[in-house]
Order: structure tokens, then sequence, then C-alpha cells
């Protein structure tokens, strides 16, 4: 039952799932609950009160086949922030990315297939939150290629 993972007590009328040292690509329990996608079309919508501890803490909602077929959609901290983030878990040589501005917004894409077969990851993402009005500054913004270990 897992029951050192989850409380239907801490805020009553509400579940808490509590972090488990324990990833959902492992073969081990995670701090999951899940129901079986039955339709092709659905929409699922969830409310969180979550702040993450440290880097490690994400917390959100995990579309799961297998332990190597998985999309994550949670929150996680960068800093002092807390990140919105997507993350394709799984094994794959290299992915392109993509992203088109239109003007107000920007849509993001990625292809595991080379140039010829994107998928749309976020569409009309509002691009003023980049823009001098929203952060200020007189630079304007970048685009560039990044990597950290941090």
């Amino acid at each position: 039952p897992a029951t050192e993972l989850y409380s239907l007590s801490d805020t009553p009328g509400f579940l808490t799932l509590k972090c488990a040292d324990v990833s959902a690509a492992e073969k081990d329990t995670p701090a999951f609950v899940c129901r079986r996608m039955q339709h092709h079309k659905f929409e699922s919508t969830t409310r969180m009160l979550f702040n993450p501890a440290n880097e490690k803490d994400k917390a959100g909602m995990l579309l799961f086949k297998d332990e190597k077929h998985q999309y994550l959609f949670a929150v996680n901290r960068q800093g002092e922030n807390k990140s919105v983030f997507l993350k394709r878990i799984g094994n794959t040589k290299e992915i392109y990315l993509k992203v088109i501005s239109q003007g107000t917004h920007y849509d993001f894409y990625y292809s595991l297939k080379g140039e010829k077969d994107w998928t749309l990851l976020c569409k009309d993402v509002d691009a003023s939150y980049l823009s001098t009005t929203t952060a200020g500054g007189f630079t304007g913004s970048v685009i560039g290629l990044y990597a950290t270990c941090k």
C-alpha cells in the first residue's frame, strides 16, 4: 500500500503525495497515483500546492507506459525559482529542437526523426514575458544553445 508515500489527512479533502527517493524509471514503488488512459482524446487538470525543498524535488503529472517510456510534466526548483518543464523519458540518439516566433507568441517543437516530422510541445507561449516592458532592461532578448552541469 506504500502508506508512507501519501496522506489523505495532512490536508483534509485533498491527496498529499510525499516526495520519494525513487523515480518512475526504476522498478520500485514511486509516489505515483494514476488511472489508465481509456481514450485518445482527453483533458486532465490538477491543482498543486508544491514548494520544492531543493533542485532534486519534482512533482506534477506523469504519463507512464513503462520505466523507459514516459512524459513528465512537472515543477521543480532552479535556484530560488520554481520551474515548469516537460521531459520525455527514454532512450533516443538525437533530438531536434525548433522555436517559431509568431511575434507575440512562441511555438516550441521537437523531432526524433530529423527536420521533417515535428511534434508540437507548446503553442502560443506568451513572448511578452521576455519583453523589456515585462522584464526591464534595454538590451533585448537572445536565443542560443545552452548546457549546464548544475
